[in-house]
């Protein structure tokens, strides 16, 4: 279902920028054709999701030393890639190093960072903040922005596998 939004979106918007461009409406096609693009991205970002946790499940886990503030600037850039023209600023704290699988690891610093770019979209100046400390023995990362909220009833949806506490995104 979360991946049909998109491709509904693509086709729509494909038929009225065809109309628009059958009647000269240059202007408003192009509008249409950004839409397009965007709607492209965001499937774009979910199938790369869904490709990575895919093969996060069906690898074999090497653990080592991962440093995490390198593999979070290394994710944002690959996030950030796929909408070049969106300036979102991004604030890295010291985060401590991990023993873990780098690769999952990536997986998931992909993950968090693109849901933050995500739904920063409709603010005027969107930041995103990464930071991580240590308590009683634990490595905790906080991944922060000033986007969509989730409202405390749903965010147990966060953590299970597709799951969404958002309406899905236009």
């Amino acid at each position: 279902r979360e991946l049909r939004a998109p491709l509904r979106q693509i086709v729509g918007y494909a038929g009225v920028l065809r109309e628009a461009l059958q009647h000269g409406r240059i202007a408003e096609a192009s509008g249409y054709a950004d839409q397009i693009e965007g709607s492209t991205l965001r499937l774009d970002g979910m199938v790369a999701a869904l490709v990575g946790l895919a093969r996060v499940g069906h690898g074999e886990l090497v653990r080592s030393a991962v440093d995490m503030s390198a593999l979070a600037r290394q994710a944002w850039a690959s996030v950030c890639a796929g909408d070049p023209r969106r300036v979102v600023e991004l604030r890295i704290g010291k985060l401590p190093p991990v023993n873990g699988d780098a690769r999952s690891l990536r997986v998931l610093w992909e993950n968090l960072l693109s849901n933050a770019f995500k739904f920063t979209a409709a603010v005027a100046a969107p930041k995103v903040a990464v930071d991580g400390f240590l308590e009683e023995g634990r490595v905790w990362f906080r991944v922060t922005d000033n986007g969509a909220g989730v409202d405390a009833a749903h965010a147990e949806r966060l953590f299970q596998a597709c799951g969404r506490p958002h309406a899905p995104q236009p």
